[in-house]
Protein backbone atom coordinates (compact mmCIF):
# COMPACT_ATOMS: atom_id res chain seq x y z
CA UNK A 1 0.00 0.00 0.00
CA UNK A 2 0.96 3.65 0.04
CA UNK A 3 2.22 3.42 3.19
CA UNK A 4 4.25 0.47 3.02
CA UNK A 5 7.69 2.36 2.68
CA UNK A 6 7.08 4.30 5.71
CA UNK A 7 6.18 0.89 7.73
CA UNK A 8 9.63 -0.70 6.38
CA UNK A 9 11.97 2.10 7.31
CA UNK A 10 10.60 1.53 10.93
CA UNK A 11 11.71 -2.40 10.71
CA UNK A 12 14.47 -2.31 8.75
CA UNK A 13 18.06 -0.28 7.79
CA UNK A 14 18.16 -1.09 3.89
CA UNK A 15 17.95 1.62 1.82
CA UNK A 16 14.50 1.62 0.25
CA UNK A 17 14.83 4.54 -1.70
CA UNK A 18 17.27 2.76 -4.00
CA UNK A 19 15.61 -0.04 -4.63
CA UNK A 20 13.30 0.05 -7.73
CA UNK A 21 10.67 -1.05 -8.55
CA UNK A 22 10.60 -5.09 -9.65
CA UNK A 23 14.06 -5.20 -8.60
CA UNK A 24 15.70 -6.81 -5.04
CA UNK A 25 18.28 -6.59 -2.91
CA UNK A 26 21.02 -9.14 -3.63
CA UNK A 27 22.03 -10.18 -0.24
CA UNK A 28 19.93 -11.06 2.84
CA UNK A 29 19.21 -8.17 4.87
CA UNK A 30 17.16 -8.07 8.57
CA UNK A 31 13.72 -6.81 8.26
CA UNK A 32 11.70 -7.21 11.64
CA UNK A 33 14.99 -8.65 13.15
CA UNK A 34 14.74 -11.92 11.08
CA UNK A 35 16.83 -12.45 7.86
CA UNK A 36 14.97 -12.21 4.68
CA UNK A 37 15.57 -11.63 0.73
CA UNK A 38 13.54 -8.49 0.10
CA UNK A 39 12.20 -7.59 -3.19
CA UNK A 40 10.34 -4.66 -4.36
CA UNK A 41 7.52 -6.65 -5.79
CA UNK A 42 3.67 -7.96 -5.78
CA UNK A 43 0.98 -7.87 -7.52
CA UNK A 44 -1.50 -5.31 -5.61
CA UNK A 45 -0.86 -2.40 -8.60
CA UNK A 46 0.29 -0.61 -5.49
CA UNK A 47 3.89 0.28 -3.58
CA UNK A 48 4.73 -2.43 -2.16
CA UNK A 49 7.73 -5.37 -0.73
CA UNK A 50 7.81 -9.21 -0.48
CA UNK A 51 10.18 -10.90 1.55
CA UNK A 52 11.03 -14.66 1.46
CA UNK A 53 12.24 -16.26 4.58
CA UNK A 54 12.49 -19.46 6.49
CA UNK A 55 9.49 -20.69 7.98
CA UNK A 56 10.34 -20.84 11.38
CA UNK A 57 11.35 -17.09 11.12
CA UNK A 58 7.63 -16.03 9.52
CA UNK A 59 6.04 -15.23 13.29
CA UNK A 60 8.73 -13.23 14.23
CA UNK A 61 8.68 -10.82 11.26
CA UNK A 62 4.79 -11.10 11.09
CA UNK A 63 4.17 -9.65 14.44
CA UNK A 64 7.10 -7.18 13.60
CA UNK A 65 5.04 -5.70 10.99
CA UNK A 66 1.88 -5.89 13.16
CA UNK A 67 3.92 -3.87 15.74
CA UNK A 68 4.80 -1.66 13.20
CA UNK A 69 1.10 -0.78 12.66
CA UNK A 70 -0.08 -2.75 9.31
CA UNK A 71 -3.24 -4.13 9.16
CA UNK A 72 -4.09 -7.34 7.60
CA UNK A 73 -6.89 -7.25 4.92
CA UNK A 74 -6.83 -10.34 2.93
CA UNK A 75 -5.89 -11.44 -0.86
CA UNK A 76 -10.01 -10.40 -1.54
CA UNK A 77 -8.95 -6.63 -0.93
CA UNK A 78 -6.10 -7.24 -3.14
CA UNK A 79 -7.29 -8.72 -6.08
CA UNK A 80 -9.77 -5.91 -7.51
CA UNK A 81 -7.00 -3.40 -7.44
CA UNK A 82 -4.81 -6.58 -9.23
CA UNK A 83 -7.15 -6.97 -11.82
CA UNK A 84 -7.74 -3.05 -12.78
CA UNK A 85 -4.20 -2.61 -13.29
CA UNK A 86 -3.76 -5.49 -15.43
CA UNK A 87 -1.32 -7.74 -13.08
CA UNK A 88 -1.17 -11.67 -14.13
CA UNK A 89 -1.33 -14.51 -11.90
CA UNK A 90 -0.23 -18.15 -12.94
CA UNK A 91 -3.13 -20.83 -13.58
CA UNK A 92 -5.81 -17.69 -13.41
CA UNK A 93 -4.41 -15.82 -16.49
CA UNK A 94 -1.72 -17.76 -17.01
CA UNK A 95 -1.76 -21.58 -18.05
CA UNK A 96 1.25 -22.89 -18.31
CA UNK A 97 2.13 -24.78 -21.74
CA UNK A 98 -1.23 -23.34 -22.52
CA UNK A 99 -0.82 -19.59 -23.34
CA UNK A 100 2.03 -17.51 -25.63
CA UNK A 101 3.67 -14.39 -23.97
CA UNK A 102 1.72 -12.72 -27.18
CA UNK A 103 -2.02 -14.27 -25.49
CA UNK A 104 -1.16 -11.80 -22.31
CA UNK A 105 0.47 -8.46 -23.99
CA UNK A 106 3.77 -9.45 -23.04
CA UNK A 107 5.11 -9.12 -26.84
CA UNK A 108 7.75 -6.38 -25.61
CA UNK A 109 9.16 -9.10 -23.55
CA UNK A 110 10.08 -11.55 -26.67
CA UNK A 111 13.01 -11.43 -28.40
CA UNK A 112 14.02 -13.00 -31.45
CA UNK A 113 17.48 -11.93 -31.50
CA UNK A 114 19.08 -15.85 -30.47
CA UNK A 115 17.69 -19.48 -31.73
CA UNK A 116 16.38 -20.88 -28.54
CA UNK A 117 13.78 -23.91 -28.43
CA UNK A 118 10.59 -22.29 -29.38
CA UNK A 119 11.66 -19.48 -30.62
CA UNK A 120 10.65 -20.28 -34.30
CA UNK A 121 7.39 -21.40 -33.71
CA UNK A 122 7.02 -17.82 -30.89
CA UNK A 123 8.06 -15.68 -34.39
CA UNK A 124 5.45 -17.38 -36.58
CA UNK A 125 2.62 -16.70 -33.80
CA UNK A 126 4.33 -13.10 -33.50
CA UNK A 127 3.10 -12.44 -37.07
CA UNK A 128 -0.33 -12.95 -36.22
CA UNK A 129 -1.13 -13.03 -32.80
CA UNK A 130 -4.49 -15.39 -32.43
CA UNK A 131 -5.50 -13.96 -28.80
CA UNK A 132 -5.12 -10.41 -26.87
CA UNK A 133 -5.38 -9.56 -23.26
CA UNK A 134 -8.06 -7.06 -22.47
CA UNK A 135 -9.82 -5.84 -19.73
CA UNK A 136 -13.96 -6.98 -19.94
CA UNK A 137 -16.09 -4.01 -18.28
CA UNK A 138 -19.38 -6.66 -16.96
CA UNK A 139 -23.22 -5.42 -17.40
CA UNK A 140 -25.63 -5.91 -14.40
CA UNK A 141 -23.70 -6.22 -10.70
CA UNK A 142 -23.00 -9.94 -10.47
CA UNK A 143 -19.55 -11.80 -11.47
CA UNK A 144 -19.48 -14.90 -13.48
CA UNK A 145 -16.88 -17.35 -12.34
CA UNK A 146 -13.22 -17.58 -12.94
CA UNK A 147 -12.23 -19.17 -16.32
CA UNK A 148 -16.17 -18.07 -17.83
CA UNK A 149 -16.59 -18.92 -21.58
CA UNK A 150 -16.74 -16.24 -23.62
CA UNK A 151 -18.93 -17.07 -26.61
CA UNK A 152 -19.86 -15.50 -29.91
CA UNK A 153 -23.69 -17.62 -30.63
CA UNK A 154 -22.18 -20.96 -29.68
CA UNK A 155 -18.92 -20.77 -30.67
CA UNK A 156 -16.02 -19.93 -27.88
CA UNK A 157 -14.01 -16.73 -28.64
CA UNK A 158 -11.73 -16.43 -25.39
CA UNK A 159 -11.92 -16.90 -21.70
CA UNK A 160 -12.32 -14.16 -18.72
CA UNK A 161 -9.70 -15.38 -16.78
CA UNK A 162 -9.86 -13.27 -13.17
CA UNK A 163 -13.54 -11.75 -12.47
CA UNK A 164 -13.76 -9.02 -9.61
CA UNK A 165 -16.05 -6.43 -8.27
CA UNK A 166 -13.71 -3.32 -8.38
CA UNK A 167 -14.78 -0.33 -5.91
CA UNK A 168 -13.92 2.65 -8.96
CA UNK A 169 -15.35 0.65 -12.02
CA UNK A 170 -17.77 -1.97 -10.79
CA UNK A 171 -17.73 -5.38 -12.36
CA UNK A 172 -14.86 -6.31 -14.39
CA UNK A 173 -12.28 -8.91 -15.97
CA UNK A 174 -9.49 -9.64 -17.29
CA UNK A 175 -9.93 -11.93 -20.18
CA UNK A 176 -7.60 -13.19 -23.32
CA UNK A 177 -10.11 -13.24 -26.56
CA UNK A 178 -9.70 -14.19 -30.23
CA UNK A 179 -7.41 -10.57 -31.74
CA UNK A 180 -10.76 -10.40 -34.21
CA UNK A 181 -12.90 -9.54 -31.33
CA UNK A 182 -10.34 -7.66 -28.93
CA UNK A 183 -11.07 -3.80 -29.91
CA UNK A 184 -12.14 -1.52 -27.51
CA UNK A 185 -15.62 -1.40 -26.95
CA UNK A 186 -16.75 -5.02 -29.18
CA UNK A 187 -19.46 -6.35 -27.06
CA UNK A 188 -18.97 -10.08 -26.25
CA UNK A 189 -21.27 -12.53 -24.30
CA UNK A 190 -19.66 -14.30 -21.08
CA UNK A 191 -21.45 -17.62 -20.37
CA UNK A 192 -23.03 -17.46 -16.31
CA UNK A 193 -25.16 -19.64 -14.07
CA UNK A 194 -26.72 -21.85 -17.18
CA UNK A 195 -27.09 -18.73 -19.79
CA UNK A 196 -25.09 -15.78 -20.68
CA UNK A 197 -24.26 -12.19 -19.71
CA UNK A 198 -23.12 -9.32 -21.63
CA UNK A 199 -19.77 -6.85 -21.23
CA UNK A 200 -17.70 -4.33 -23.04
CA UNK A 201 -14.08 -4.96 -24.28
CA UNK A 202 -11.64 -2.48 -22.87
CA UNK A 203 -7.66 -1.99 -22.47
CA UNK A 204 -5.65 -3.89 -20.78
CA UNK A 205 -4.89 -1.81 -17.30
CA UNK A 206 -7.88 0.11 -17.04
CA UNK A 207 -6.48 1.73 -13.86
CA UNK A 208 -2.63 3.57 -13.54
CA UNK A 209 -1.86 1.71 -16.97
CA UNK A 210 1.75 3.24 -16.44
CA UNK A 211 2.17 1.77 -13.17
CA UNK A 212 3.24 5.37 -11.56
CA UNK A 213 1.98 3.95 -8.51
CA UNK A 214 3.99 1.59 -7.11
CA UNK A 215 7.01 3.04 -8.71
CA UNK A 216 7.11 6.12 -6.66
Amino acid sequence: GPKSRDLMRTITDVDLETLRYFHFVPEQVQVGGVPVWLSRTGFSGELGYEVFLRPEHAEALWAAVEGAGATPYGADVIEPIRVEVGMIVTDYDYEPHQRTPFDLGLDRFVSFNELNMGTEKLRAVAAAPPNRFVTVRLDGDVLPEYGSAIVDDAEVIGVLTSPADSPRFGPIGLAVVRTDRAARGTRVSIEHDGGTMTGTVDVLAIYDPAKEKPRV
